[in-house]
């Protein structure tokens, strides 16, 4: 019989998320050995000319974003249907293997985002497969 469970671990909402990687979400309660299922990204007070389109984001290990463990990806905003300003993105991992290989904070990575144009905020959810 299988242990494993679908967890989610939520990181904080980060203000003005702009065109250079210079907020960071911390995503707490991250066993260090589990599976990455995907990321999302909740969005809202999209800036109005210009308005961001896409994000790109990474995630690190560390908080001064030397030890990377996923590619940079860009994901399309999927916007609202009645609010403008209000948005989504979502990466799915292929069954990314994840076990920590630095020194770290036990338990935390770190979502390094950026937009294309403009501003908003972003909160993220990291969802993970954690058990035998």
């Amino acid at each position: 019989m299988s242990n494993k469970r679908r967890r989610i671990a939520s990181g904080a909402l980060k203000k003005d998320l702009a065109v250079a990687y210079s907020k960071v979400i911390t995503i707490e309660g991250v066993p260090d050995e589990c599976t990455l299922d995907s990321l999302q990204g909740i969005i809202d007070t999209i800036s109005v000319g210009p308005a961001p389109t896409k994000i790109t984001w990474y995630i690190t290990e560390d908080l001064a974003g030397d030890y990377p463990i996923t590619d940079e990806i860009e994901e399309t905003i999927v916007v609202g249907q009645t609010t403008a300003t209000d948005g989504g993105i979502r990466t799915t991992f292929d069954a990314f293997e994840y076990s920590r290989s630095t020194d770290g904070v036990q338990g935390s990575l770190y979502v390094w985002a950026k937009t294309d144009a403009g501003t908003c905020n972003l909160n993220v959810r990291l969802r993970y497969v954690d058990g035998d």
